[in-house]
């Protein structure tokens, strides 16, 4: 049973601490004869461990109450975490709802474009058309007076004139 509790050296590791500084402290600690392990290095029994971690860090060694509220504070923590990644969860799903509705106004965006170019298109050939239109009334317009003009004058003429075309 020895064998299983820590050596100095470890107990030093452990408490991130030097050799020497538990060497110190066990000498303040009550004059008793050290355990040593079958290889005759000085080991530490749970009394002592707890006497010198009281007298290294100024505090009791964690208790079961100590370990209870670590437990109750790693349940919290473990609970926020929880809600923190449903969280994350939610907004990422927002997210892609946000994409999918900016890609169909994208989209509607780029069909009302092309609407906006066939509508321009159209009205250009309607301008075109009209402008053709206006010049052939013009054109018949222009025909209808030269005809008006060419009946008054033939009925100006006689009869003998108009017959010869005179």
């Amino acid at each position: 049973m020895s064998d299983k509790r820590p050596t100095v050296k470890e107990f030093a590791d452990k408490l991130d601490v030097s050799k020497q500084t538990i060497h110190n402290h066990l000498k303040k600690l009550d004059k008793e004869e050290r355990t040593t392990n079958s290889r005759g290095i000085i080991v530490l029994t749970d009394r002592e461990q707890h006497q010198l971690i009281e007298s290294i860090t100024g505090k009791p060694p964690a208790t079961d109450q100590t370990e209870k509220d670590e437990k109750s504070i790693n349940q919290e923590l473990s609970n926020t975490i929880e809600e923190l990644r449903q969280e994350i969860i939610q907004l990422q799903e927002d997210i892609k709802e946000k994409k999918s509705q900016i890609e169909e106004s994208n989209t509607r965006n780029g069909r009302q474009a092309d609407q906006i170019d066939e509508l321009n298109r159209l009205l250009d050939q309607q301008q075109q058309l009209q402008a053709v239109t206006q010049k052939q009334l013009d054109n018949a317009l222009e025909d209808k007076t030269k005809l008006l003009e060419y009946k008054e004058e033939q009925e100006s003429k006689g009869f003998w004139a108009r017959l010869f075309n005179r």
